[in-house]
């Protein structure tokens, strides 16, 4: 797994959200605009219902509250895919052109759609679960720290509650990034968002992600904080301490939430095209360096295991061609031309002329010995050595081989009367051989 540059991916992620920051803007503020009304809605609603509820001092949530938190869950997944799909696409294949308003719902958006909402599942359970046993275990150890006495009482609770919160945000961090991170990526090069997947790219890169994310989200929580403040005014802030410390009143929360329901809307959409800008970039430039080789799962890993370390083909479904010989006939070449004596005009001597090539030849060579002959040569001796066929013969031979052939054929036809004929046949010859027998005695 390649590591994560960190510093150049911040970068990228910012520099790619100023360049294309109009080409964004048209990707997503239709989606964005359609999030707002919806969460404007859901919000007002929220905080009418719990403001009428008989528990709404201690902030207990009820029926109706439960469920416009779900929509308002489903509602926030269905927008993050819409505008994060359309942003990664521009991220990894940024067209010549933008558009002035874009909304596209198709397999991928809803691909990323049911993943977010799983991944939300799995970060309000694991949350929930972890403050639960926090609390669980405060409320086990209270009594045993009250007998106890001393410094325990003021110091043991709020470390209970500290260290559950910790390992609260540790549990959604470390699920956010494994399963979130690369969601989008995936979603748009292979038409699926597969959690699990992104869980297996994300790994060994944890860190670096965790460093990554927090750049991207920190100045982002700032505009909120910033927003809120000048738009919503102290009052929300306040409210919101009051709901979440001693003596937990959480009327005043409900009722600023029900008031400026429309600005707190408002400036989270403005929050969502923010994020979902930087992280399209961040995403896609990772993706594209921790997906450069071929992610292979368990099975592909030790597939090869399976056959002997000295195989050096795999098996197919192919039948494999038959092999097939080849016969090359036997060319005989003509026998070296002879050597004649050529009478020399200046000397008088015979010297050994080479026919072949009409010139006369090296005394040394005339007087060397004949060579071994060659395999051709003593192919042609040995059949010139084999006598010629008698046609006669051979006619005799052909007559009786058809004879012998004819004579098989009828006797596998009907075994019986072939035995029966040569028994009779033989008999002649029996009674012949007892008579001379008979006889010289």
């Amino acid at each position: 797994m390649r590591s994560v540059p960190v510093g150049r991916t911040i970068a990228h992620a910012y520099g790619f959200a100023g360049r294309r920051a109009l080409p964004l803007l048209g990707l997503g503020w239709l989606s964005a605009f359609f999030f707002g009304l919806g969460a404007a809605f859901l919000l007002r609603k929220l905080g009418a219902t719990m403001l009428v509820s008989p528990d709404a001092a201690t902030g207990r949530v009820n029926d109706f509250t439960l469920f416009y938190l779900f929509c308002l869950l489903v509602l926030l997944a269905f927008a993050n895919a819409a505008i994060a799909l359309a942003m990664t696409r521009e991220a990894r294949s940024p067209g010549p052109d933008w558009m002035s308003a874009h909304l596209s719902i198709t397999r991928r958006e809803w691909s990323l759609f049911f993943a977010y909402v799983r991944l939300y599942g799995f970060l309000i359970a694991a949350v929930v679960a972890i403050l639960l046993a926090g609390n669980v275990a405060m409320a086990v150890s209270k009594p045993l720290i009250a007998a106890q006495g001393g410094w325990q009482v003021a110091v043991l609770p709020p470390l209970i509650s500290s260290i559950a919160t910790i390992g609260a945000f540790a549990a959604a961090s470390v699920l956010a990034i494994r399963f979130g991170f690369f969601a989008a990526p995936l979603a748009d090069a292979e038409s699926s968002a597969r959690l699990l997947q992104s869980w297996t790219i994300s790994g060994g890169n944890f860190w670096r992600l965790l460093v990554l994310s927090l750049a991207l989200w920190l100045p982002v929580a700032g505009f909120v904080v910033m927003a809120l403040w000048s738009f919503a005014g102290p009052e929300l802030f306040s409210a919101t301490a009051a709901a979440f410390s001693a003596p937990y009143d959480a009327r005043a929360f409900y009722n600023v939430l029900a008031e400026g329901a429309v600005t707190i809307a408002a400036v989270w959409s403005i929050a969502l095209l923010l994020i979902n800008a930087l992280f399209a970039g961040a995403s896609a430039s990772v993706y594209a360096i921790v997906a450069s080789g071929p992610v292979r799962d368990a099975a592909e890993e030790y597939s090869s295991l399976a056959e002997p370390v000295f195989a050096h083909a795999h098996a197919t479904g192919q039948p494999e061609p038959a092999h097939h010989v080849r016969f090359e006939p036997i060319v005989f070449s003509a026998p070296p031309a002879p050597i004649v004596p050529l009478q020399n005009e200046a000397s008088g001597v015979e010297e050994p002329l080479d026919t072949a090539n009409g010139h006369a030849l090296n005394p040394l060579q005339a007087e060397a010995p004949n060579p071994a002959p060659n395999a051709t040569q003593a192919v042609m001796a040995d059949a010139a050595a084999i006598p010629p066929i008698d046609p006669a013969g051979a006619m005799f031979v052909e007559e009786h081989a058809g004879e012998s052939l004819a004579h098989e054929v009828a006797r596998a036809e009907n075994p019986i009367e072939s035995e029966s004929a040569a028994n009779a046949d033989a008999l002649p010859h029996e009674v012949a051989e007892a008579e001379s027998a008979a006889a010289a005695l």
